[in-house]
């Protein structure tokens, strides 16, 4: 059966089929580390806020924002960090907080 969901691509099977999203996430690790470590973590907003659009069922994007906060707190561990996800209404959001 076809729902609205599926249609739109956010069925239950996109974690299993982003392969080619996660080589490009692995891709741009260097350049998100170069980012960070240039970043004045000591001049941005209290917490410092990340917003990942597209967060899909979350396994890219958890990925990702696992790395950036870990690299973050390597710079300074007492950075507060907020990370905002979005994605289409009809994101399965269960997923995404699942992974």
């Amino acid at each position: 059966m076809t729902t609205r969901s599926t249609i739109l691509g956010m069925d239950k099977s996109y974690n299993l089929n982003s392969s080619p999203q996660l080589a490009a996430v692995e891709a741009s690790i260097p350049f998100i580390r170069e980012a960070i470590d240039v970043f004045d973590i000591s001049s941005s907003s209290n917490p410092l806020i990340i917003a990942d659009f597209g967060s899909a069922q979350g396994l890219n994007s958890m990925y990702a924002m696992k790395m950036i906060i870990e690299h973050l707190k390597k710079k300074d561990e007492r950075c507060q960090i907020l990370v905002i996800h979005n994605d289409l209404p009809t994101n399965d959001w269960i997923s995404l907080f699942e992974v």
